[in-house]
C-alpha cells in the first residue's frame, strides 16, 4: 500500500530508540524511564565484558557506541494495580489522583514498605517467582499511605537496578528522567531523594518514537548527523534537587527494603508453587 518511492528505514528496539530520543549519543548520561516497567539505559564506549544480574548490552545506532540496559517489571504496573484493583478507581485521570493522594502521606509512608514484584523481577533479582509485598501494615495506615508506599517501592527498585551498573564500573555525570509516571512532581522528588542525586526531567515525551523519527530524518538528509537532530528536538526541564531530609529518611528505608526479599524469598517461592 505504500506509494512507490516511499523511503523505508530500519529502526531499532524501544530502548535503543529511546536513547536517541533523549539525546544519549555518548557516554556520561543515564536515562531512567518510568512507564509500565522501569528502564535504565546509558551509552558505553565498549560493551560490558561480563554483564551480570540482569544487565544487557545493546548496540547503539551510532557505530562503535553501545548501550547498557537494566530493567524492572513493576513500576507503573504497580501503580495501576493499586489504583484499579485495590482502590477501585478506573475513571480517567486516576493516576494524577493517586499521586495527589500519596502527597498527603509523609515520606516513609508511616513505616510501610512495598516490594513491587507483582510480575516477578528483572534487574538485579532475575526471579520470575518473586512476589509483591506490603510490610508493616497497621490499622492506622490509610489509602494515602498505601499510595506513598507504592511510589517509594518503585523508586527503591530503580535504585536497586542501578547498583549492578555501578558495580560494573559504569559512571555517569547526570541522570535524565522520563516516562508518564515521572511527570508528577512527587514522583520526581521521591526518585531524586532515593538516588540522592539531582535529576533532569525530559520535556519531550515518547522518546522511542521520537528517536526512530530522528534516526529516519537523519538518514534522509534532514539533519547532517544525529547530534544535530537531537539538538533541534530534545528539550529538558530544570533539574530536581533532592531534599536532604528525604535523602536521609530514604537511606534508612532503602536498607530495610533490601533486606526484605532475601528474608521472604523462600516463602514467596513456596506460596507460588502451592497455588
Amino acid at each position: 500500500g505504500l506509494i512507490e518511492g516511499t523511503p523505508v528505514l530500519c529502526g531499532g528496539s524501544d530502548q535503543a530508540m529511546a536513547a536517541i530520543g533523549a539525546g544519549l549519543l555518548a557516554p556520561g548520561t543515564l536515562l531512567i524511564s518510568i512507564s509500565t516497567g522501569g528502564q535504565l539505559v546509558t551509552p558505553l564506549a565498549r560493551p560490558l565484558a561480563r554483564p551480570e544480574h540482569g544487565l544487557r548490552t545493546l548496540c547503539h545506532a551510532i557505530p562503535g557506541v553501545y548501550l547498557a540496559l537494566a530493567a524492572t517489571l513493576g513500576a507503573g504496573l504497580s501503580l495501576r494495580w493499586l489504583r484499579e484493583t485495590v482502590l477501585d478507581d478506573q475513571a480517567p485521570g486516576g493516576e494524577a489522583r493517586l499521586m495527589d493522594l500519596a502527597a498527603t502521606a509523609p515520606a516513609g509512608a508511616g513505616g510501610l514498605l512495598f516490594l513491587p514484584y507483582l510480575a516477578g523481577e528483572r534487574t538485579p533479582l532475575l526471579d520470575p517467582d518473586a512476589s509483591g509485598a506490603l510490610v508493616g501494615l497497621r490499622l492506622d495506615h490509610d489509602r494515602a499511605h498505601l499510595a506513598r508506599a507504592v511510589l517509594e517501592g518503585v523508586a527503591f527498585s530503580l535504585r536497586q537496578a542501578l547498583e549492578p551498573l555501578r558495580a560494573a564500573g559504569v559512571r555517569t555525570d547526570r541522570i535524565l528522567l522520563a516516562g508518564g509516571v515521572a511527570r508528577h512532581p512527587l514522583m520526581r522528588a521521591i526518585v531524586a531523594a532515593v538516588l540522592g542525586q539531582p535529576l533532569i526531567p525530559l520535556a519531550t515525551g515518547e522518546q522511542s518514537a521520537l528517536g526512530a523519527a530522528l534516526l529516519a530524518a537523519t538518514h534522509l538528509g534532514h539533519f547532517a548527523e544525529l547530534q544535530a537532530a537531537c539538538d533541534a528536538t530534545v528539550a529538558l526541564e530544570p533539574a530536581v534537587v533532592p531534599d536532604p531530609l528525604m535523602v536521609d529518611r530514604y537511606a534508612d528505608r532503602y536498607t530495610r527494603y533490601l533486606g526484605l526479599y532475601p528474608s521472604l524469598r523462600a516463602d514467596m517461592h513456596a506460596l507460588r508453587q502451592g497455588e
